[in-house]
């Protein structure tokens, strides 16, 4: 098992930020807030992975359309870059709670092989309460063996892009917003799985 709580440790490969390069440009206008991240959850809920590039344009714009949001021409261009740039990151190889070598990206993941929006109920066993409270993991997807967990995060980083460039400073990002979400995730998956794996 590995998914948000390896990528505390391990990280995902990118390109540094250095002080004389400036963060990707966003029109001023770009829209922030839930909307947005509706509409970049969706694109990605749709994409077929492995030819994603294909017909990119045409599922930006359709997922802009479809939540009512009519799409600037300025739009596009930043849009289809963040979405490319997370299809192409390279991701490490994790077996068994440990790096091993190679990478690989989501642009490799056969539509047999993900699940997206996994819907979960979270039962306390034992409890009078039942179905203490139900949600949805983003992606769910395997590679061999071995079961993986992303969860989209649109925040705007706004005037502190710079100090989220290195992995240290994203790590302690993700752990203060997101370490409760990323802990009953796995703990869901780790459920889910135990019929499929008994042993």
């Amino acid at each position: 098992l590995h998914g948000l709580s390896r990528f505390d440790k391990y990280g995902v490969s990118v390109k540094t930020l250095t002080a004389k390069e400036e963060p990707m440009e966003f029109p001023i206008d770009y829209p922030k807030g839930a909307l947005i991240g509706t509409i970049l959850h969706a694109i990605f809920e749709k994409l077929r992975f492995r030819s994603y590039d294909f017909y990119l344009q045409e599922q930006i714009q359709a997922r802009f359309e479809e939540n009512g949001l009519e799409m600037k021409e300025d739009w596009l261009g930043p849009t289809k870059t963040m979405v490319e740039n997370v299809m192409n990151a390279l991701f490490p190889v994790i077996h068994g709670g440990n790096a091993i070598e190679g990478t690989f990206s989501l642009n490799e993941i056969t539509e047999q092989d993900r699940r997206a929006e996994v819907e979960f109920d979270f039962n306390r066993e034992g409890e009078r309460l039942k179905n203490c409270f139900n949600g949805f993991i983003d992606l769910l997807f395997r590679r061999g063996e071995y079961y993986s967990i992303v969860d989209w995060k649109s925040d705007s980083l706004n005037d502190d892009f710079l100090s989220y460039h290195e992995t240290k400073d994203l790590k302690a990002r993700v752990d203060s917003a997101y370490s409760i979400q990323r802990t009953l995730y796995a703990y869901t998956l780790i459920q889910y799985l135990k019929p499929f794996y008994p042993d």
